[in-house]
């Protein structure tokens, strides 16, 4: 209950897609979750019913449900912004702008995306808040899919040995994969 009434001032629908993220399968289609973003009007860092954790020191933190538990990776597009006043003092705390979440429990497992909806710009060097926002979901493959893949000119390929990850990206540029984003992506870093 607390989660779909602090849900009330974000609208969002799933839309089905084919091919749009690059490096993804077409038999994946991946989903996208459009969502707008309700800020006060009085206050510039209120959403009404957001989670406001103490770790965050005053941001907001949006929670959403997702139906499907099986999202293995998400990537983001910013679809409108509102620039922050240089007045609005923002906490110098590390954070995800989005975020996938796994829970399980009682045998139940949950995926959850977490939206902290304010980031620096270091074009601009000033903060934005996050208006509207496109979340793209990848599914996992499934096994039967694993095994169409599998031929045996990959079997034979320079490649066909080791351990390799791919890592889907939404537009073209330069991507920094640190070690805290390797190990939320389940990724173990020692042996690297």
């Amino acid at each position: 209950m607390g989660i779909l009434h602090s849900l009330r001032h974000i609208v969002f629908t799933a839309l089905l897609i084919v091919g749009l993220h690059p490096g993804v399968l077409k038999a994946q289609s991946p989903e996208q979750l459009r969502i707008d973003i309700q800020w006060s009007a009085e206050e510039p860092l209120l959403i009404s019913d957001a989670l406001y954790p103490e770790e965050l020191e005053g941001l907001p933190l949006v929670t959403i449900r997702l139906a499907d538990t099986d999202v293995e990776f998400i990537s983001i597009v910013n679809e409108a912004t509102t620039a922050l006043p240089d007045t609005v003092s923002i906490p110098n705390v590390n954070y995800d702008v989005v975020s996938l979440r796994n829970t399980s429990d009682r045998g139940s497992s949950q995926s959850w995306i977490d939206i902290i909806p304010v980031y620096f710009d270091y074009v601009e060097n000033r903060y934005f808040k996050i208006d509207k926002l496109l979340i793209v979901l990848t599914k996992k493959p499934s096994k039967s899919l694993k095994a169409q893949l599998r031929t045996s000119e990959t079997d034979n390929s320079v490649l066909a040995n080791g351990t390799w990850i791919k890592i889907p990206v939404t537009e073209s540029g330069i991507y920094k994969l640190d070690e805290s984003y390797l190990k939320k992506a389940g990724i173990t870093t020692a042996s690297i």
